[in-house]
């Protein structure tokens, strides 16, 4: 395993800078699998051109799509791999890789698919209100002016009257405890005799990519919102979410 993958995330002002639930993901999995790997920052209205010097066409207009991405050295000297997506990443890395434990287990490439997406249409939208309001301070300065044009053309408004303090923020919570109960109901219908894998999404099969596509989630809430709004979520469900970031932490280096 003599390949060097290049990964790159998003620009922050953060030390250190890693942010972001989709790159996260990507994150988890290059440490659980001890791939070599080394991270290039890119400030997000970079991020558009870097696809074009990769050689990539756009996956969609909305460039929070844009990243995760990997290039991948060949072995026979040509050029490069490049993958996109967090998903289609962890895809290609348990085919390439094969010596390194697979993240997406044979036959369960639907269900952690489907996982990921009930992650995204349940949970992220409510804890968006939440967080990009402080996220917009944390990332470097020509990161945050893209961000705030384009997030505040997406939303009609000020991305501090997304949730400010008082009823609106109040609801916001109700909205994302409301989710998370359903995720948790979710969880709680694994059984098995092993207590120490119980709260595994995939229970004995061990951390899967479902997990570390969770823990993205609740590392963006974590570092990328303020520290009321983790310590209101962590809470919650008996500490069922900061438990999972605990158990994720062997994998949690920022490279």
């Amino acid at each position: 395993m003599s390949r060097k993958i290049t990964f790159y995330d998003i620009a922050s002002r953060l030390n250190p800078q890693a942010w972001s639930p989709n790159t996260w993901k990507t994150r988890f999995v290059l440490n659980y699998k001890r791939i070599p790997y080394e991270t290039v920052y890119v400030s997000y209205p970079d991020i558009a051109q870097l696809w074009q010097t990769l050689g990539l066409s756009p996956l969609a207009a909305d460039p929070k799509t844009f990243l995760p991405l990997i290039s991948v050295p060949s072995t026979d000297g040509g050029p490069p791999s490049v993958i996109a997506d967090s998903f289609d990443i962890a895809l290609y890395l348990d085919y390439e890789f094969p010596e390194t434990p697979a993240v997406i287990p044979p036959n369960t490439g639907a269900l952690q698919s489907s996982w990921a997406l009930t992650l995204r249409t349940l949970v992220v939208p409510n804890l968006r209100p939440l967080i990009l309001p402080q996220l917009v301070h944390k990332l470097d300065e020509r990161g945050a002016t893209y961000f705030r044009q384009t997030r505040e053309k997406t939303f009609g408004m000020k991305l501090e009257e997304l949730a400010p303090p008082g009823p609106k923020r109040d609801e916001a919570l109700k909205k994302l405890e409301r989710s998370l109960n359903d995720l948790f109901d979710m969880l709680k219908t694994n059984r098995g005799h092993d207590e120490q894998h119980l709260e595994w999404v995939m229970g004995a099969v061990g951390p899967t990519f479902a997990d570390f596509a969770l823990g993205g989630i609740l590392t963006w809430c974590k570092v990328g919102g303020d520290q009321q709004t983790w310590d209101v979520v962590s809470s919650w469900n008996g500490g069922r979410w900061a438990r999972h970031l605990d158990k994720l932490q062997p994998w949690s280096d920022v490279v």
